[in-house]
């Protein structure tokens, strides 16, 4: 086995494991959070890259995923609102 094909077969481990741990929700749910009032966050990038894994392995849980990612959005843009809100159209 070559070092490339160990590293790539480390690293697969790592994120199927990873998928698997209930924390990865909470960081679902941030990063969608975060993206409602910053754009540049990757939260696409992140759900995506899960619901690829919901297809190929099986983890992590599809209608949880699909829950915790609207929810995320649903608040990020709120916080958006109440920030421009805030802000007002006279600085």
């Amino acid at each position: 086995m070559d070092a490339i094909s160990a590293v790539t077969n480390g690293l697969s481990d790592f994120i199927l494991s990873t998928a698997e741990q209930p924390w990865v929700y909470l960081l679902v749910f941030v990063c969608c959070t975060v993206d409602g009032f910053f754009p540049p966050f990757p939260s696409e990038s992140v759900v995506v890259g899960l619901a690829s894994l919901v297809i190929t392995e099986g983890v992590p849980n599809a209608w949880l995923l699909i829950l915790v990612s609207s929810l995320g959005a649903f608040v990020g843009d709120n916080v958006a609102y109440l920030m421009g809100r805030g802000v007002g159209t006279h600085r």
